[in-house]
């Protein structure tokens, strides 16, 4: 027999259950907002300090004009030495460069004089809006950031993490009554990798949002992204989640990986980068460079570059060299091309040097963090450069004249790292959005003259 009672206290208990849970949740959610508004203050506290730095400077400097003195200014930007570093993951593997190849390039320059040319195209003047506005922070991986992206053209970040899991993150939900939620919501883990995921590269294909990524095992994937009506309840899998393909033709750690669509490009530890067709059949060709490949890039139909951690850029059209050309310090990444054929470099120096592809030259370079620099995006305007660093700074730069616009001491450190990485939404998107990871698992998004 039914004991009416009892039920009915359970039901009791599970109401009083799900109005605490509803009270804890309102709660969270107001926190996250006062907590967004006073990054927010702290932001715009940091820019005046920045402004009011840069007048002292001035105004110290027109003291020393009129005295006749050369005076040294005591904010310095600039310091020409900084500890050299390697690339962070699995540094006990000794990679062997591969035998040289037959092709002669057409450009081969050991240290090019760098020059600055009377006008770069590379962008305008930031507009009125302001430069970097936190929106969110989130925490939902349980490890290191090692790479982000954003989709195409939706509002969604994807984020890989030490923990092997690929995070999609909604930065405009709404609920299923059409109303538009504050925080960001993660409504899809993709789990498929069985190490850190070091790399990611977004693309379209018939409308459909696909990506690959890379892993410290030395895997590549190919991922059947879901759309944004996706939900966190949806049924979508176990283990191997959405991924349509997987390949094993590296022996090591994928570094980078990048795609125009059809063909894609991968550089690994083991020495090899590799020009491949995204299919079930892909064939890597090994394409004919020296020393440790870096980083990857497509820039055109067809055109690419690869760069080494030894400072050689190397151009190609298809699978033929056409030329390659060393800017004498030590690659440690590579930013989207934005900005044709300009491609933004991080160095070891902790500089930033802006490489013209056609003219196989550093058209301009400057310094951008004294501890290090360890990525460099372009916002979709191509009006501002994103750099991160291992001093725990976040800095947008200006494409005009490369004056700081915003710094910030955003991330924490652990075991020795901070920020990791950095993207920007590209020139489709509809808002401008750039995002930072971190060592302590955090991603930082921040919305770019909104």
């Amino acid at each position: 027999m039914i004991n009416e009672g009892l039920i009915t206290e359970a039901s009791n208990r599970i109401k009083l259950h799900k109005n605490r849970e509803l009270s804890w949740i309102n709660k969270k959610s107001s926190l996250q907002t006062d907590l967004s508004e006073l990054l927010g203050q702290k932001a715009a506290w940091s820019l005046c300090r920045t402004e009011m730095e840069k007048q002292i400077n001035k105004l110290r400097k027109q003291i020393s004009d009129i005295k006749g003195v050369v005076d040294t200014p005591a904010i310095q930007s600039i310091v020409l030495e900084s500890p050299k570093q390697t690339p962070i993951i699995n540094e006990n593997v000794v990679s062997t460069p591969p035998p040289a190849s037959s092709v002669s390039p057409i450009v081969n320059i050991d240290k090019p004089k760098v020059e600055t040319p009377k006008k770069a195209k590379k962008g305008k003047k930031a507009s009125s809006g302001k430069p970097a506005v936190l929106k969110h922070s989130v925490t939902f991986h349980l490890d290191s950031i090692r790479a982000i992206c954003f989709y195409p053209n939706l509002p969604v970040l994807v984020s890989a993490s030490d923990d092997g899991t690929i995070r999609l993150t909604n930065l405009e939900p709404v609920s299923s009554s059409g109303k538009k939620l504050r925080n960001p919501v993660n409504f899809c883990s993709l789990r498929g990798h069985s190490a850190p995921v070091l790399t990611l590269a977004p693309y379209e294909n018939k409308g459909k949002p696909f990506m690959i990524s890379g892993a410290l095992d030395g895997t590549v994937a190919i991922w059947d992204l879901p759309g944004i009506d996706a939900s966190l309840y949806d049924v979508r899998g176990t283990v191997t989640h959405d991924r349509a393909l997987e390949y094993r033709f590296h022996k090591d750690s994928v570094w980078c990986v990048h795609t125009d669509s059809v063909y894609g490009l991968s550089v690994s530890s083991d020495g090899t980068a590799k020009h491949w067709k995204i299919s079930d059949d892909p064939q890597p060709f090994d394409l004919p460079i020296k020393g440790n490949p870096i980083s990857c890039r497509f820039f055109a139909e067809n055109r690419f570059v690869i760069a080494s951690y030894e400072g050689t850029i190397y151009e190609f059209n298809g699978h033929n060299l056409i030329k390659e050309f060393n800017i004498g310090s030590t690659i440690t990444s590579m930013s989207e091309a934005v900005e044709i054929p300009y491609i933004y470099i991080t160095t070891d120096d902790g500089r930033v040097r802006v490489i013209n592809i056609e003219e196989a030259s550093v058209s301009e370079e400057f310094v951008v963090n004294l501890k290090g620099v360890t990525s460099a995006c372009v916002t979709s305007d191509a009006e501002c450069i994103v750099t991160t660093g291992i001093d725990k700074e976040v800095r947008v730069w200006s494409t005009d004249g490369f004056g700081i616009l915003f710094s910030e001491a955003i991330h924490r450190e652990k075991f020795g790292e901070s920020a990791i990485c950095s993207c920007a939404t590209s020139k489709v998107f509809p808002r401008s959005y750039f995002a930072t990871g971190g060592a302590e698992g955090t991603v930082h998004i921040f919305s770019h003259n909104g």
